[in-house]
């Protein structure tokens, strides 16, 4: 019995050094920003958001760091990818996202799109262009993929992206949404994504 409580207490005091650790590591301001204040630290969904654009090339260099905290995440945690509208040359991009997820071919377009972007220097900004590329990439109808870009559904889902930013004040991408509470910079926590999620949803 004795031993237990030892090993039970050598065990809280390790939790609580890494809580230590982390939270001298981790600082408001510099590595994330507490967006709602409102809202208590205490006991927050266990939930991420992913801001993006295809077009930029910040997030498209940080899509290996992303993919491999989604490849170990905890099954608890919730995932959601948002593609952010902070321009109208943005609304394309946030099209083929919306059309790929309703289509179920997003597996075979994210990062094909990215890389036809970014490692190809395709132009692939006007909307039919987009959608012959992802019908390439996925064996999809071109023209169905237009319609889904231009349905209902889809502008609706950017309008609650465009809602959602300005909720958070988002100013620019990637940024990751933690707990729908803190903004956290990919740029300033690097491989440390893991972590940094961890410690501000275990306030």
């Amino acid at each position: 019995m004795k031993r237990f409580t030892a090993l039970l207490a050598g065990l809280t005091l390790a939790l609580f050094s890494l809580l230590a650790s982390a939270q001298t590591k981790f600082q408001e301001h510099k590595h994330y920003e507490d967006v709602a204040p409102q809202i208590s630290a205490k006991g927050l969904p266990k939930s991420v958001a992913g801001f993006f654009w295809y077009g930029c090339g910040h997030c498209y260099a940080f899509e290996p760091t992303l993919e491999s905290w989604l490849e170990h995440k905890p099954a608890d945690i919730a995932f959601t990818r948002i593609p952010a509208v902070l321009g109208r040359n943005w609304i394309p991009h946030a099209q083929a996202f919306y059309a790929t997820e309703q289509l179920g071919i997003s597996d075979k377009t994210h990062q094909a799109l990215f890389d036809a972007i970014h490692k190809d220097r395709k132009k692939l900004f006007a909307p039919t262009d987009i959608a012959e590329f992802l019908a390439e990439v996925s064996g999809e109808d071109a023209a169905k993929i237009l319609v889904h870009m231009n349905a209902q559904d889809t502008h609706k889902s950017i309008a609650d992206s465009i809602d959602t930013a300005q909720k958070y004040r988002l100013r620019g991408v990637p940024s990751i949404l933690v707990g729908g509470k803190y903004l956290v910079d990919p740029g300033a926590v690097g491989q440390d994504l893991g972590a940094v999620i961890d410690f501000l949803l275990s306030q």
